[in-house]
């Protein structure tokens, strides 16, 4: 999945939950001149959660968040129906 962040993406929490869902925190370096914060496209999101769901099929639930600098670019879930 850090792949996918071309170098910039560092996982600072993966936990997963008494309830079984699974939180992952992304912190995303700014690599980009032209804006503050960097930006987290659809597809690229849509493939993080394709390669978690792949390789740990039994969650049924949680989500993958990016940030940068304290500030949130992206939520995806995880789970059925999402």
């Amino acid at each position: 999945m850090l792949a996918l962040g071309g170098g910039s993406w560092r996982v600072n929490e993966f936990e997963l939950d008494e309830d079984g869902s699974l939180d992952i925190d992304i912190d995303v370096r700014d690599n980009s001149k032209n804006s503050f914060t960097p930006r987290i496209d659809m597809k690229t999101s849509r493939q993080a959660k394709e390669i978690v769901e792949k390789n740990l099929p039994n969650i049924k639930s949680g989500k993958i968040s990016w940030s940068s600098m304290g500030v949130g670019l992206k939520t995806v879930l995880l789970g059925e129906g999402n």
